[in-house]
């Protein structure tokens, strides 16, 4: 929602219909058009096609998915994402496989493909460990820097 109050034409997609049922609510509330998809994106043929403009994820980690995300941008593209990470001595929620290691949301954008904008390994406001990152898929004629 607030990506189509700034013009965009957002995309929202949960395997939870009630979160989606809030989300168009809200859109509905603020005069603004947004599309919303069930689906259950731990399954590759559920990903909606690229390439897309945006693609952001929010304590959502999907190893595959993280995996092709970076081929789903456009040239330009932007993804920031921010999910668990595993820090040392950590045994809150979620389980460890569903946390990211050091350094491996990095990976998922590797130089030649992506330019890396921001990235950060450190702690949400709930205490528990996160990694987050904003990284740009580079377009025809860019290069590597580095």
């Amino acid at each position: 929602v607030w990506l189509a109050e700034r013009g965009w034409r957002p995309t929202g997609i949960d395997h939870e219909p009630p979160a989606l049922e809030l989300g168009a609510r809200l859109a509905a509330s603020r005069g603004v058009a947004c599309r919303f998809l069930v689906a259950d994106l731990r399954r590759p043929e559920a990903v909606p096609a690229g390439s897309w403009a945006l693609v952001t994820a929010f304590r959502f980690l999907d190893r595959p998915l993280l995996g092709r995300i970076a081929g789903l941008l456009a040239p330009g593209g932007v993804a920031c994402l921010r999910t668990f990470r595993d820090a040392p001595g950590y045994a809150g929620h979620p389980h460890p496989r569903h946390r990211l290691a050091r350094g491996e949301l990095l990976r998922a954008f590797p130089a030649g493909l992506c330019e890396v904008l921001a990235h950060a390994e450190d702690f949400d406001a709930d205490g528990r460990p996160s990694a987050g990152i904003v990284a740009r898929r580079r377009g025809p004629g860019s290069t590597s820097a580095g």
